[in-house]
């Protein structure tokens, strides 16, 4: 089967695959406040609940993925950035759907922010659920 370790890998790694992208979180966006160095554009990947579907034997692994990048002082790149987030976020997700045997079950929202980091940021989130057979063992 393959395991959340292997999903939150791949996605790792899809992430670091689009260009531009210097940093990568795992599990809580505020890490971002906590870091000394924060390379923008950032991902950060974080988890939600996973279940197993008996009667379908399907697993299902819950994330919510942030895109995050760094706005100018006057904030007029505002929109730009959040439309970059939700195309990026959307083309992660359909790559990791294309080249994989990962399926997604049904839609994905996104949901575009602004937020004070250790700088003022914007970006978008997508939250998304990868569904893999029980007895699928690669990708």
């Amino acid at each position: 089967m393959i395991t959340l370790n292997t999903i939150i890998h791949l996605i790792k790694d899809k992430c670091k695959e689009i260009p531009n992208v210097g940093t990568i979180v795992l599990n809580d966006i505020y890490e971002l406040n906590a870091l000394q160095n924060v390379e923008y554009s950032t991902f950060c990947i974080t988890q939600q609940k996973h279940s197993f579907d008996i009667n379908t034997r399907m697993m299902h692994y819950n994330f919510i993925i942030f895109y995050v990048d760094r706005l100018t002082e006057d904030k007029k790149d505002e929109i730009d950035v959040q439309s970059m987030g939700v195309q990026l976020l959307k083309y992660l997700v359909e790559d990791i759907e294309e080249t994989t045997m990962i399926g997604i079950p049904s839609n994905y929202m996104f949901t575009t922010f602004t937020e004070k980091f250790q700088s003022l940021c914007a970006g978008a989130y997508v939250e998304v659920t990868f569904e893999v057979p029980e007895d699928c063992d690669e990708l």
